[in-house]
């Protein structure tokens, strides 16, 4: 029977996976499912695997850009190498993948967050359980309880967003599940392999972000530290009644040898936590902190250094700790607005205290967006916690030995024994405490956002899943599955209501933040979730859009997510909460439509698709034939402040274009500093940065002293630029 129902919980598990990894690759990918695109910051790891080649952890500041830290006239980013380190396989072979592997990447991150979480399903189960049979039943509500996990939590939100911090959230939080998995199964079972294992992961964790990492580096010294006293103890007899107290509590198990275990969990603890140290020290001369002084944002942003300067030049503090707590943990932190999919962000977080903080993010909360996990894992620590709870199964005939050991102890007081008993669900005590410490970094930090919550996904899933396989085993006919029927299906309704709102908050917050609040959303992406909402809306109740504004000029402030069409359909805009950001742009609004035939000639050298700006010195648009169907298009700036750097170009990755005439689009937003070009409708370049204003726009020609062949080679004619968009809102206007 064990096999049985190990076999049918694994086909119950791949089945909630699979549904879950489908549903995050259609979110990370924007609903297009192509990966391998580049965005803005999701280069990062890519570039410190070849700097890693080449033998310094030093980054071009150009590409780390506000992100980077300079110490001693190099730049370096915050973030740990794993994930960099991850990428050298793909990269040692090829460079046709740079800087377009976070979305697989983020993929694969999902896929092994949830792996762990339904391997420590399954070990939760036997120890709360025991080896009972899997029925069709519970079958299914595994499956769904995974894809709860993987839809209904902030795991599928970090898809809605490829950048370099989402990429190290989920890979964070994957790795830490991993090593409480592993963990859990020493301490129930201590053994080398458990203990090596647990350290590979927890080194992975640290190395990947060091404030969850931390959670399992917290539980393995505990678990040291009791094990070195139990050695203590069978040398000290007036030690005895500690130990034995602190092993019961903590749901260790003593073993024969209870030094080496001890030792080998210091060194498991002490090995990520050296080489922390020790990459830390190399980029920024300090063990643990990272030097905010030092980045590039705060030399360009005057709110951050204004954030700096009254937090004593640093951002982390427990002054922050009452309005985190409040803000991560209140359950009124959703709201409901007018147009789809509905379920919308609460307001901007409430300060509590005169603390200034350097960003408030558009943040839920983990009750109010994850309301089954949270009620489970309030049960699990309930469970887990409990004095006596699921006792430990009886000890073995090799449990506590009554043999003395002369000069130690007398016949009345035996030693602890070379092997207790199973500690049962006590040996999920010390992982929890552990993870519930590496939630603390989001707690104290001065900056709120939703993608943080993942620092607590661990505790949270190992809590719920004790939680859950405790409502399992209330199953009828036992001593706790006493209720009645009807109950029982009415928190059955309950739980599968919930569930359902779960998934659907997730969907709807993800959603609105990659298409219309997130800080990267490009104009055709926005254009196409705003054609949706209104389509939605008209579907659903006809008449005229609602809050959408027709103005001569942009008005200082409005609610979130209301339009405004300028002039006579100059340009479309839309209030994301802090800015007017551009839906639709027309020709006198900033927008260029080419038809374009892309030449396959001067391979490598930059060619001027449009010259902007008036005067000279002026901005460029430039694209670069890289052979085949592939094609690189920069931006060169006439001023001399991007980034604190002089004149230059700024590139991305190449992108394939096909053969023949193609429509291209550029989007020049000079009052908010972005560029945005299409090809075909499909975003190949994007800058959000301050550029010269589309005045004097001259096509394929550059003048002298811009660094560009001074014609394009191929074709190039200007098109009408069409605006559907507000041409359906005019239809459709109030009045």
């Amino acid at each position: 029977m064990p096999e049985t129902a190990a076999r049918r919980f694994l086909w119950a598990s791949v089945a909630g996976i699979a549904v879950s990894c489908a549903a995050f690759a259609w979110m990370v990918t924007g609903g297009t499912f192509r990966f391998f695109r580049s965005v803005p910051f999701s280069n990062f790891y890519d570039v410190q695997a070849r700097s890693l080649l080449h033998g310094t952890w030093s980054m071009p500041a150009s590409v780390l850009s506000i992100e980077g830290i300079r110490t001693n006239g190099r730049t370096y980013m915050y973030y740990g190498p794993v994930p960099a380190i991850m990428r050298l396989p793909v990269l040692l072979v090829t460079h046709r993948f740079d800087g377009r592997l976070t979305e697989p990447s983020l993929l694969i991150a999902f896929l092994v967050a949830l792996v762990f979480s339904s391997l420590l399903s399954w070990r939760i189960r036997r120890i709360i359980r025991g080896p009972v049979e899997v029925s069709g039943v519970e079958m299914g509500l595994t499956a769904g309880l995974i894809m709860v996990i993987g839809l209904g939590t902030v795991f599928l939100f970090l898809g809605s967003t490829a950048q370099v911090y989402e990429e190290a959230e989920l890979w964070g939080a994957a790795f830490t599940l991993g090593a409480l998995f592993a963990l859990v199964g020493f301490l129930e079972r201590p053994t080398g392999k458990g203990l090596v294992a647990t350290g590979i992961l927890a080194t992975l964790a640290m190395l990947t972000r060091g404030s969850v990492g931390i959670g399992p580096l917290v539980a393995m010294g505990l678990a040291a530290v009791i094990y070195l006293l139990v050695w203590l103890s069978n040398v000290a007899p007036r030690w005895r009644p500690t130990a034995r107290m602190l092993t019961r509590v903590s749901g260790i198990r003593a073993t024969a040898t209870p030094g080496r275990f001890g030792l080998g969990l210091l060194a498991a603890m002490g090995i990520p936590l050296a080489l922390y140290v020790t990459i830390n020290e190399i980029k920024f001369a300090t063990p643990f902190s990272i030097p905010l002084s030092r980045q590039v944002l705060t030399f360009e942003n005057a709110h951050r250094r204004a954030a700096l300067a009254a937090n004593g030049g640093s951002l982390f503090g427990l002054k922050f700790l009452p309005t985190n707590l409040l803000q991560f943990v209140r359950p009124d932190a959703l709201t409901v607005t007018r147009v789809f999919p509905w379920i919308f962000f609460p307001g901007k977080a409430l300060v509590l205290g005169n603390v200034l903080y350097s960003t408030r993010d558009w943040t839920s909360s983990i009750p109010a967006s994850m309301p089954v996990l949270f009620l489970l894992a309030l049960l699990g620590m309930v469970v887990v916690y409990r004095s006596g709870s699921h006792r430990p199964r009886p000890t073995t005939a090799c449990s506590l030995e009554s043999s003395t050991r002369e000069g130690t102890m007398g016949p009345s007081e035996p030693a602890l024994a070379a092997e207790t008993a199973s500690p049962g669900i006590t040996a999920l005590r010390l992982p929890l405490l552990g993870s519930a410490a590496g939630t603390g970094g989001i707690l104290i930090i001065g900056f709120i956002a939703e993608r943080y919550l993942a620092d607590a996904m661990p505790f949270l899933v190992v809590a719920a899943l004790a939680g859950w396989h405790s409502v399992l085993r209330w199953r009828p006919g036992s001593d706790m599955g006493s209720a009645p029927r009807t109950v029982r299906r009415l928190a059955g309704a309950l739980l599968a209501g919930l569930a359902l709102f779960e998934v659907w908050t997730t969907f709807s917050l993800s959603l609105f933040y990659q298409r219309e609040l997130g800080p990267v959303v490009t104009i055709p992406k926005r254009a196409g979730m705003v054609s949706l909402q209104n389509r939605v809306n008209h579907w659903l109740f006809g008449g005229p859009v609602t809050g959408v504004r027709f103005v001569s000029k942009l008005p200082l402030h409005a609610a979130p997510l209301d339009l405004a069409v300028v002039g006579n359909c100059a340009a479309v805009y839309q209030f994301d909460g802090n800015t007017w950001q551009p839906v639709e742009l027309g020709g006198r609004g900033g927008a260029l439509l080419l038809d374009v035939t892309f030449p396959r000639t001067d391979l490598g050298r930059r060619q001027p698709l449009v010259v902007t700006g008036g005067s000279s010195p002026q901005d460029v648009v430039a694209v670069a034939w890289e052979g085949g169907d592939r094609y690189r298009f920069s931006y060169y700036f006439a001023g001399s402040n991007f980034f604190g750097i002089g004149r230059r170009w700024y590139t991305e990755a190449p992108v394939t274009v096909p053969s023949g005439p193609n429509r291209v689009q550029v989007d020049l937003v000079t009052g908010l500093g972005q560029v945005y070009i299409t090809v075909g409708g499909s975003p190949v370049f994007s800058l959000i940065y301050p550029v010269a204003s589309p005045t004097d726009v001259r096509l394929g020609t550059a003048p002298p002293g811009i660094p560009t062949t001074p014609q394009f080679a191929g074709s190039i004619r200007s098109l009408t630029v069409p605006t559907p968009i507000c041409n359906e809102l005019e239809r459709r206007r109030p009045g």
